[in-house]
């Protein structure tokens, strides 16, 4: 009766309000959560979700091995037994959650990172299992249609045949499935008390249905393997109070082309770097604030370096400055990545025209097999002749021979090596000729463009080469390379970066100025130093001024006394937005049902607390705590042991956990002020994966060779003059190179003003052809000079 009274109330309600036909556009966060947790249901679903905890959680195997070889008192068996206890405490308290506002059974499954791989292998089943149904299928189909024409009509028969003939689709025979985002009618069950119970249905061997994703190649990889669903109508619909919780910045970076696969959990972005200025000595020297410019340009200002000249001069007692003097707002393109071999031409099943092909030179490194050849290169054979003279002529090109047969430009003359000068004699090549075109046994040369007499040396293929492929690399941000800018301080998504660093006056000025700081005696490190474990600077000495790391806290401990500058913001990368996130299995049967739990995950503190902490007055309690102060009153979690152990960072919203009891009581509002402050990396956007089979990495094995070299010589400096001449000799060097220049020269001046560019000038594979096209074609066009 009470039933049918709701459902008679909930109808004239319908009619009378027309929120219910168009939806009400100002609703508050708490109805939105509502909508998703107070929804009616008469159905009945279970859902798997496997989460990673710190320590490995004993099986119930491991358990009676315990018992039976340590005995049931031993200290062993006794603290294993309580961390079980300690996980299916809170599986059951998420479980009652869930079954009382969603009519979710809810399996919750907890395997550390190690131990992950059993999921991952779970999905690949489903996928795999997937893609075989789809495929027997269609092959019964065809049989079927086929069987018939030969007048066979009993369809049991012709399956019977079928699986006799195709034993490899026995295991996916067709059987009743639920349909995608189906349920199952709720059923009662009567327990021992008589009292009536819902019946839910038991989880299907091998079902997953919400997991995590530890790193963003982790999460590329998933959704390259086809292992996650993508979610964005789920996020747009019933579950957009995610919207509301999760920063704007992490919910971009989990776009990948175009669509989401799991929502980042909301953490706290990167730190600030700030410089530091002690105000009653600078005003005491009567400088204006106002003249230090923000950003990396800060440290080079004629008024801070003047200060720091009268420190040194006239407050003998005062470090002039201190903490970390380091390049800021850098960003390079430094790539990880590896080649794996794939065999021979014998080996290979079938060469694909959209993957590049490396063989390996005698020396180990890796050279670029050319693909099909494009008519709008010019290629050459080549006639050498020795050289015989003791140094290079400027405007002529040398070359070494390797064992191989191949000619190798040379850098630099080196005395004892054996040099040659090349006759060149062009060759005519055809539209899409195959990738064996070239004769074997000679050598062949691409012409760098038209205007030009350097040729670069071209690798061809043969059925005795050892074939290698890159199938997985990344960037690394912070690691030198010659292919990299300084960045304004508020550079963002889609700001353009040339990658000439080295011809920088940004970079020139900045690490020139550095240098100038520690030769005139201004910089002292230990002035200061940081303790990792208090979260905080000691202060040594007494110091005019320092640069410093932090949160959003620095301001309020050092803007009494200190003018703040900040030379570098929170960088929000993909690594950190999506080091952590939380997705569905592209083998969930019920979507919408497994949304609903993760939406509560991101939204409800009472669900994400004991996600992250168990059970209160069992593994935690919440202490009543003042700020010494501030004289704020808040609630902070004291453990009682650590049965139950999580990554805060892992287990969904950060900003809607507890505090713990040694966090300041505002840590989360200074989390979210800095992810308010925080900086798009510039190529946040731009997906390395989609280009890593068409890089020509043998260029990047040679600009890192280079970019090591550069890095030594930069760092034996040991004067400001040394490093400027070591600099602009470097410049001089990369401007003659042609690898480098076809790498990136003029590669902007596609998308200027419809300017037409030799296409032989640049390096179609190149890692700078593929980031141009992509910024070209984005929406973004802030230029940085």
């Amino acid at each position: 009766m009470k039933k049918r009274f709701f459902c008679l109330l909930l109808a004239l309600l319908m009619l009378a309000s027309p929120c219910f036909l168009a939806g009400c556009s100002n609703k508050t966060t708490d109805e939105q959560l509502d909508d998703v947790s107070e929804e009616a249901s008469e159905t009945a679903e279970t859902i798997t979700m496997f989460m990673i905890t710190e320590e490995h959680v004993p099986t119930k195997e491991e358990l009676d091995a315990l018992k039976a070889n340590k005995g049931e008192t031993s200290p062993e068996y006794e603290q294993a037994l309580k961390k079980k206890e300690a996980y299916d405490n809170v599986a059951k308290a998420l479980d009652d959650i869930t079954k009382a506002k969603f009519r979710t059974h809810l399996i919750t499954t907890f395997y550390t990172i190690d131990e992950y791989k059993k999921v991952e292998e779970m999905m690949e089943y489903q996928t795999t299992s997937a893609q075989m149904k789809e495929k027997a299928k269609t092959a019964l189909r065809n049989y079927t249609r086929e069987k018939k024409q030969q007048g066979i009509e009993d369809t049991a028969v012709i399956q019977s045949m079928f699986y006799a003939e195709h034993p490899e689709y026995a295991p996916y025979t067709d059987s009743v499935t639920v349909a995608p985002d189906s349920t199952t009618a709720a059923e009662t069950v009567t327990d021992k008390y008589g009292n009536e119970q819902i019946k839910y249905p038991n989880a299907k061997p091998n079902q997953v249905d919400i997991v995590c994703v530890c790193g963003y190649n982790n999460y590329v990889k998933y959704v390259q393997n086809g292992w996650l669903k993508a979610i964005d109508g789920e996020i747009e619909g019933k579950s957009n109070a995610i919207l509301t919780y999760v920063n704007e910045k992490f919910m971009k970076s989990a776009m990948i082309k175009g669509a989401t696969y799991a929502i980042p959990n909301n953490t706290t972005i990167g730190e600030y770097t700030y410089l530091i200025i002690d105000k009653e000595k600078f005003d005491h020297y009567e400088y204006d604030y106002e003249s230090i410019p923000a950003g990396s340009e800060a440290l080079s200002s004629e008024s801070f370096l003047e200060f720091l000249k009268d420190i040194q001069r006239y407050d003998k007692n005062y470090v002039p400055l201190t903490g970390d003097l380091e390049l800021t707002n850098e960003l390079f393109w430094t790539l990880n990545y590896k080649y794996e071999s794939i065999g021979t031409f014998d080996d290979v099943a079938e060469l694909s025209s959209d993957t590049l092909y490396f063989s390996k030179a005698p020396d180990g490194t890796h050279r670029l097999l050319t693909p099909t050849p494009d008519p709008e290169y010019t290629y050459a054979t080549v006639t050498a002749t020795a050289f015989s003279g003791t140094e290079f002529k400027k405007g002529t090109n040398y070359y070494t021979k390797g064992s191989d047969g191949y000619y190798e430009l040379a850098k630099e003359y080196k005395e004892g090596e054996k040099y040659y000068t090349l006759k060149f004699t062009n060759v005519a090549v055809k539209e899409d000729q195959p990738f064996e075109t070239f004769e074997q046994n000679k050598i062949y040369f691409q012409k760098v463009s038209t205007s030009s007499v350097s040729y670069i040396p071209v690798y061809t293929f043969d059925k005795n080469t050892e074939y290698f492929v890159v199938s997985e690399a990344e960037f690394d941000y912070g690691k030198f390379n010659i292919f990299g800018t300084v960045l304004n301080l508020e550079a963002t998504l889609g700001t353009f970066v040339s990658p000439h660093l080295i011809k920088s006056n940004l970079y020139k000025n900045q690490i020139i100025t550095l240098q100038k700081i520690k030769e005139n005696g201004y910089y002292d490190k230990t002035a200061i130093t940081y303790d990792a474990e208090k979260g905080e600077y000691i202060k040594n000495k007494d110091f005019a001024s320092a640069i410093i790391k932090g949160d959003a806290s620095l301001k309020d401990t050092y803007g009494d006394n200190y003018y703040m500058i900040v030379l570098e913001y929170p960088n929000a990368n993909a690594e950190e937005l999506c080091s952590n996130l939380i997705g569905i299995s592209s083998s969930c049967k019920n979507v919408t049902r497994a949304m609903q739990v993760l939406t509560y995950i991101t939204t409800n503190p009472e669900f994400r607390n004991i996600l992250q902490y168990g059970i209160e007055g069992d593994n935690y309690v919440l202490e009543n705590k003042v700020d010494p102060e501030t004289g704020v009153s808040y609630k902070a979690v004291k453990r009682l042991n650590n049965y139950y152990s999580m990554d805060i960072n892992k287990t969904g919203n950060l900003f809607i956990a507890y505090p713990e009891e040694y966090m300041s009581y505002n840590i989360w509002n200074y989390g979210k002020q800095q992810n308010s402050n925080a900086v798009y990396n510039p190529m946040l956007e731009f997906n390395l994966s989609e280009h890593i089979s068409k890089i020509d990495f043998s260029k990047m094995d040679y600009f890192n060779a280079i970019s090591a070299k550069y890095e030594e010589k930069i760092n034996a400096c040991l004067t400001s003059e040394e490093l400027e001449a070591v600099l602009n000799e470097m410049s001089n060097e990369l401007s003659s190179d042609p690898y480098y220049q076809r790498e990136t020269v003029h590669g902007a001046s596609m998308f200027y003003d419809g300017v037409s560019v030799d296409p032989s000038r640049y390096n179609k594979y190149s890692i700078y052809n593929y980031y141009m096209h992509w910024w070209g074609n984005s929406d973004y066009f802030v230029i940085e000079e």
